[in-house]
């Protein structure tokens, strides 16, 4: 029986922009990175095989495209973005026309079918919006999208219109309350 290595993270870059990658048994996680803008992409698959078929098929793609594999120094000399404490940014990806919505207090959650692929995202409102993302691959993803199907008094769902309202209105609350503090700090 042969000893099971520990998986590693490859990062590869192109210009200002770097994907990073590492394969699980039955699953493989991506970060994204450029200025301003870093999300997380967890993909999850039934069975290792198809798993590691796409992970596969990503790095050719990202090597197709012109992108290098980064040396461990490399990697290391790459700007570092957030607080440390965080994995996030706090930023607001472009909300999908395909999703469907479901808004719980101030979170929104989002659930979009793209081929054989159910993928959810979401965000707190006026905070971010899509910076991480679960893709379920072979059907594992169903139950996620009826999760929300199934409880319309705890997730209520939201048009894409609403849901850009709420965030735009949360901006704007937003910026009302720095001006406000902004002016009592100058007295």
């Amino acid at each position: 029986m042969g000893v099971k290595r520990k998986p590693t993270w490859s990062t590869y870059k192109k210009g200002g922009e770097w994907w990073s990658i590492i394969l699980y048994e039955r699953a493989y996680d991506l970060t994204y990175e450029t200025r301003g803008v870093k999300r997380v992409e967890f993909h999850t698959f039934a069975k290792h095989a198809n798993a590691k078929a796409a992970f596969d098929a990503q790095v050719a793609a990202w090597l197709a495209d012109g992108y290098v594999k980064l040396t461990p120094e490399e990697l290391e000399a790459l700007p570092r973005q957030g607080d440390g404490v965080s994995a996030y940014l706090g930023w607001t990806a472009p909300f999908p026309v395909d999703a469907r919505y479901y808004q719980y207090n101030s979170v929104i959650h989002a659930v979009m079918k793209r081929d054989d692929v159910v993928i959810t995202t979401g965000g707190v409102v006026g905070k971010n919006f899509g910076e991480l993302e679960r893709h379920y691959h072979d059907g594992g993803g169903l139950a996620a999208g009826e999760q929300f199907e199934s409880s319309p008094n705890f997730y209520k769902p939201r048009t894409r219109a609403e849901v850009m309202k709420l965030y735009a209105t949360a901006k704007t609350k937003t910026k009302k309350k720095r001006t406000t503090t902004t002016a009592k700090r100058r007295r």
